[in-house]
């Protein structure tokens, strides 16, 4: 910047991406914007979704709510089929960086028949799978195919980005076509890079990717406590689920289940946030007075308790993670366990918060440090 190198953190970084989105909504509305609802990939752990929270904030806006994203997109068809309810309803979000599954209910609530509630059931997926993944298996496959100068081309950043570049514009046409050829002149060193690739080709290099995804909706239903045959409707999100091969798994697990692709699968989060806000900021629309959000906790909330263990291996792994608040639990709500100091006559005890599913608190996010004092001593 004015010659000079200057380094961002990824929350500075996050900010100047909201910035220029709110710039182009303010100029398409002709009006100015100061609140808005974010969305964020429903894995996202508590520290996660505070960063990205304070990255619009670091511009002045206020963060009315975050939500995930699977469930904005469900605001989409919730909307749009009102009367269809009582139904499960599966959000299938592969996106450009990470991999979502939400199984929501949609119902009437039973105190009030006139309203609809949408209600997670439970979520899963992977935050290190996308589009990007996809990308980089292509770009693999052609250097493998230049084995003589394939080092060369991998430490040529300028080569890797056009090379990255093409391999997206060619899995979009792999998406439509059967067959197709990569074509970039001077690649490196005055050498041209010509290769044809089959649909066929790509989707076994990428295979491994593919198998992460029944793990993720095997896991799904696990956690919702429900089977293949109680899911009504799935609803796929997100610019891969494009790739035929995606389409394809998703038949096959539910090959008697309603696949809903009328979404425009770039825009249902944008729109479903948009719902979002106007039901959190006016409350005017009949729809919108008539309609509940029933968000779930992703990750399982818990405290350290001591290693009772006798073997030493296991002894070195530190505190046990002890779940009060299990993964999946519809949010707001509370929990209670019982602890017992691990000394007579103890005045004070730590009390951690933790997030995660490992059995070792080392091993989940630590959420914040307190310390209990003024115990009275047994008598």
């Amino acid at each position: 910047i004015n010659g000079k190198k200057k380094t961002y953190n990824p929350v500075e970084i996050s900010s100047f991406i909201i910035k220029k989105m709110v710039k182009n909504a303010e100029a398409y509305l002709n009006n100015k914007i100061n609140k808005l609802v974010i969305t964020v990939p429903a894995y996202f752990n508590d520290s996660q979704r505070k960063l990205t929270k304070q990255a619009a904030e670091l511009i002045g806006l206020k963060v009315i709510r975050v939500i995930n994203e699977p469930t904005a997109a469900a605001l989409c068809y919730g909307f749009d089929k009102k009367e269809n309810v009582n139904e499960k309803i599966l959000i299938f979000d592969l996106g450009g960086g990470a991999f979502d599954v939400s199984i929501l209910s949609l119902e009437k609530e039973v105190d009030n028949q006139n309203k609809l509630s949408f209600k997670v059931l439970g979520t899963s997926g992977d935050t290190q799978l996308g589009g990007e993944d996809f990308d980089n298996e292509l770009v693999n496959y052609f250097l493998e195919k230049r084995k003589e100068n394939e080092n060369d081309i991998r430490n040529d950043k300028k080569a890797m980005k056009r090379l990255k570049v093409a391999c997206e514009n060619i899995k979009k046409i792999l998406s439509l076509s059967e067959e197709t050829t990569l074509r970039i002149n001077d690649i490196y060193n005055g050498q041209d890079l010509n290769e044809k690739i089959t649909r066929e080709d790509f989707e076994k290099k990428c295979s491994h990717l593919f198998r992460k995804i029944e793990k993720a909706l095997d896991e799904a239903l696990i956690i919702s406590k429900i089977k293949k045959g109680d899911i009504h409707q799935i609803i796929l999100v997100g610019g891969s689920t494009r790739i035929p091969k995606v389409k394809q798994i998703v038949k096959d697990y539910f090959p008697d289940c309603n696949i809903n692709d009328s979404i425009n699968a770039d825009e249902a989060v944008a729109h479903g946030a948009t719902l979002a806000a106007e039901k959190i900021l006016y409350n005017k629309d009949e729809l919108m007075t008539n309609f509940h959000l029933l968000d779930i906790i992703p990750l399982s909330l818990g405290t350290d308790v001591k290693n009772n263990s006798t073997d030493p291996e296991i002894q070195k792994e530190g505190s046990e993670m002890s779940i009060i608040i299990k993964r999946g639990t519809t949010i707001p709500t509370f929990g209670t366990e019982t602890y017992y100091s691990s000394s007579d006559d103890q005045t004070s005890m730590s009390m951690n918060i933790y997030e995660g599913e490992k059995k070792y608190v080392k091993y989940n996010h630590l959420l914040k440090k307190s310390n209990i004092a003024g115990l009275t001593k047994n008598r």
